[in-house]
């Protein structure tokens, strides 16, 4: 093994800011925000310079996006050994407030994510990397994979969510129930999480970027929540629950979920 400092410097470092508020405000209104904002500096040619095969394999940038990738190797960026990336931004936050009189607690959470990053892997065939090498491939492989777009610079729309809560506390007869209606991706968001990255050179139906998964359609949740001092029946609609309470101060939480179709406005 060779002592990587004996090859050449490599630079892997992320600039940025993070700013965080907590507030608790008049009427028992409760706030949370918070935002962070970076990129990435990279610079590895100085290793290149003397293992320019290095530069073959993986083909991603280092960058936090929607799927929260770990940081991959330096490999499948050839000419790219130095650069940084954009700047990105994401922005997380949520906020309660409980309606008097009747009360009603209203909540709601908001998270804005940066959006996949945009590569573009060809496998370049032995020929062509050979002219670039002035040799072979290493153990006379068909091909490398090589990214056509540069890191760091082309990204799909990010991800921007809603969530909202709404829940009812009840009590009667020494038991408390808390009824909620859980909505989640209030606005119906259709954001893309993933892509193809692959990219065929001529092929026919090519399904370069084409989305592979997207954000879960808006769905709603009701859910009630039942804590008691005695061991009781509680009976609701058929469709939705049917249960026995447990054990005295223990609780039980049944729920229904449903999924609304993308055109629900």
């Amino acid at each position: 093994m060779v002592p990587s400092d004996t090859i050449g410097k490599m630079i892997d470092h992320w600039n940025g800011v993070d700013v965080s508020v907590n507030a608790r405000l008049a009427n028992g209104i409760t706030a949370q925000f918070g935002t962070s904002t970076g990129r990435i500096s990279r610079d590895f040619c100085d290793v290149l310079d003397d293992v320019p095969e290095a530069a073959f394999g993986s083909t991603s940038a280092t960058n936090w996006s929607l799927t929260n990738a770990s940081s991959p190797s330096n490999q499948g960026m050839l000419p790219y050994c130095a650069y940084n990336s954009i700047w990105q931004t994401q922005v997380k936050g949520f906020a309660t407030y409980t309606v008097p009189r009747i009360d009603v607690q209203v909540s709601g959470t908001y998270q804005f994510l940066p959006g996949p990053e945009v590569s573009g892997n060809w496998n370049a065939p032995a020929a062509t990397v050979q002219s670039s090498l002035g040799r072979p491939i290493a153990g006379n492989q068909p091909f490398m994979t090589v990214n056509l777009v540069e890191p760091g610079q082309v990204f799909e729309r990010g991800l921007s969510q809603l969530d909202v809560r709404f829940a009812k506390l009840l009590r009667f007869a020494g038991t408390r129930t808390m009824i909620s209606l859980d909505l989640y991706n209030a606005t119906n968001s259709n954001t893309i999480l993933t892509l193809n990255p692959n990219f065929v050179q001529g092929a026919a139906g090519n399904t370069f970027l084409v989305p592979t998964s997207i954000l879960q359609p808006r769905f709603f949740k009701i859910g009630a929540q039942f804590d008691s001092d005695s061991r009781q029946l509680a009976a609701g609609s058929g469709q939705w629950f049917f249960c026995r309470l447990p054990a005295a101060g223990r609780r039980l939480q049944p729920t229904l979920t449903t999924a609304l179709p993308r055109n629900v406005p």
